[in-house]
């Protein structure tokens, strides 16, 4: 996104956030792009698919909707019905950036009992 601020002043930008998707083990049929999700629901009885990491300059929430539109259509791909969310701040030695964690994860389609041997 680039501001200008007047004719004379040079144009600002801000770069826009940047995602990367890693998909784990677990592989799930992928779902519709506008699918339904579930944001920081229980992981209880769910599992892992991957995670979509959301670099950005700008603070936000990662419960921000602009952000979301952009992680929805990765986590429905990876198959997601419940994402969890964490954000953390740091320094990349030359500005101050904001990394959100989105966490996607399926209902397990066969529960199972912890293994034994």
């Amino acid at each position: 996104m680039c501001i200008a601020f007047s004719a004379s002043l040079a144009t600002a930008c801000i770069a826009q956030p940047t995602l990367k998707t890693t998909q784990y083990g677990v592989r799930a049929p992928a779902r519709e792009p506008e699918c339904s999700l579930v944001l920081n629901g229980p992981a209880e009885g769910l599992e892992r698919l991957g995670d979509i990491i959301v670099t950005d300059e700008e603070r936000r929430a990662y419960s921000d909707p602009e952000l979301l539109q952009l992680v929805k259509p990765e986590a429905c791909k990876l198959g997601g019905e419940v994402v969890t969310a964490t954000s953390e701040t740091f320094d990349d030695g030359i500005v101050m950036r904001v990394r959100d964690i989105y966490v996607v994860w399926r209902r397990n389609p066969a529960p199972t009992g912890p293994t034994t041997f």
